[in-house]
């Protein structure tokens, strides 16, 4: 227990890091958790500054491990864990029986949390043989796995997993440990994840969003190839309509889009606005996503179904993905678009052009130079999926 206020000789040697004066001093009867005029004890003050020997010796003549700073409400162990020293922290363990694994910080993060989080795998064991729980979470509902999955910390999660982390337990936003490693890209937490615990792959988040989205969303090509390969749903839609296919397209991954396209993803799945992957290739300027949606089928003349220049935002109403490149000035997604067959002259629903939406005179030139082969007969053939949205559309 914390006894009395400051003696200040050790708490000065502490800081200093003098060992040997602390040695001495402790020898000679000075109380190791004496508080300073601040507030702090020489062995949360020497666990934070990752002083190793420091610490081990005040545990040795009695230093609480269990004393919590007010202000970060946080003890010696947690805050050594969350400066990143290990073996500090370990020191403290070793030298004592009475730490109490149950303590929290402000967040509620417990130390075994922050040593997940920090990916501290031999002190993540230490602290599980003394009873940690290891699927408390913090204020957020975010378990220590979901930490280490979030950090990318293989080995710690693997440890945590053998040790009862429960892998279907999600986060305040409903998302678990496999979404949050598939969201950072983190290849060997996901495969580690998906071996030793077989997780839902197919499992949303408050938005409906699958670790197949989000992998593609942020281009994550190896972590899609192994969900695909777990059975993850190609087509299987967020709350707003959104595939991984759409998602993929629309922040320019055309590896991506190209492997979940070979896994079957159906081309013409349209969001809940109507706009299907080519629309969304075009609207984010992904002209090497533009072709290969095209030669999977997509409908290069396919609008969506967004009306009013207000619904549909920056004064324009529904249409087509060739209007959506010109519009956002993409001139390679817009030629892309053109060179495969797409309609020069079909663009909105207010029966505004392409041409007329772009104030790059490059895009205006070669939009015009396709509207007039178009008329003497020297355009390229529309593409095998001209006219296929509209018939699914239609239901025919």
């Amino acid at each position: 227990m914390v006894a009395r206020r400051a003696k200040k000789p050790l708490f000065g040697a502490c800081r200093t890091r003098n060992i040997g004066a602390v040695e001495i001093l402790l020898a000679a009867g000075a109380c190791p958790n004496a508080l300073t005029d601040s507030n702090y004890t020489p062995l949360w003050v020497s666990g934070r500054d990752g002083m190793t020997n420091i610490v081990e010796a005040l545990v040795k003549h009695g230093a609480d491990p269990n004393w919590v700073e007010e202000r970060s409400n946080t003890d010696c162990m947690i805050v050594a864990c969350s400066e990143g020293d290990a073996e500090t922290a370990l020191a403290m363990l070793n030298g004592t029986i009475s730490y109490e694994v149950t303590a929290v910080e402000t967040e509620g993060s417990s130390a075994l949390w922050v040593a997940a989080a920090e990916g501290h795998t031999e002190l993540v064991s230490a602290l599980l043989n003394l009873g940690s729980d290891t699927n408390r979470p913090n204020n957020y509902n975010r378990t220590p796995l979901m930490a280490a999955a979030f950090m990318g910390h293989a080995d710690t999660c693997k440890v945590l997993l053998e040790n009862g982390a429960d892998v279907n337990l999600s986060d305040s936003n409903k998302e678990g440990p496999l979404y949050i490693a598939c969201t950072n890209g983190h290849t060997a937490v996901v495969e580690i994840l998906m071996k030793h615990a077989s997780p839902d792959v197919n499992e949303g988040n408050a938005e409906g969003e699958t670790c197949l989205i989000t992998a593609a969303w942020h281009g994550h090509a190896d972590v899609v190839a192994m969900l695909i390969g777990a059975g993850a749903d190609v087509d299987k839609q967020n709350s707003n309509g959104k595939t991984s296919l759409i998602a993929a397209c629309w922040k320019s991954f055309p590896e991506v889009a190209k492997a979940i396209l070979d896994a079957g993803a159906d081309v013409h799945k349209a969001d809940e606005h109507g706009r299907m992957a080519l629309w969304a290739a075009c609207r984010g300027g992904a002209a090497g996503c533009v072709q290969v949606v095209i030669e999977a089928g997509g409908d290069p003349d396919q609008m969506d179904d967004r009306v009013g220049s207000f619904d549909a935002g920056a004064g324009v109403s529904s249409c087509t993905p060739l209007f959506a490149a010109c519009w956002q000035g993409h001139l390679e997604a817009a030629e892309c678009m053109l060179k495969n067959g797409a309609d020069p002259e079909l663009g909105d629903s207010e029966g505004r052009k392409p041409a007329d939406m772009t104030e790059k005179e490059d895009i205006k030139a070669v939009v015009r130079k396709y509207a007039e082969m178009k008329y003497d007969g020297s355009a390229p053939p529309p593409p095998s999926g001209k006219g296929v949205a509209a018939k699914k559309k239609e239901g025919k």
